[in-house]
């Protein structure tokens, strides 16, 4: 995965958990995209925890 982001000029993270790969994210105001590996209930999950993030940090 790793040769293909950066192939488009981008550049890997991989956080231990969830709520610390959300909190790396939102220490700057960079655009970002996030890839979630897994399935749609794994991407739900995360969906709600990032927002429940955003509206407590922001």
């Amino acid at each position: 995965m790793d040769q293909i982001v950066a192939a488009s000029g981008g550049v890997t993270t991989i956080g231990p958990d969830i709520a610390t790969a959300l909190r790396r994210l939102a220490e700057d105001d960079a655009p970002k995209r996030v890839l979630i590996c897994g399935s749609l209930y794994l991407a739900g999950v995360i969906l709600a925890r990032a927002q429940a993030f955003a509206s407590v940090s922001g």
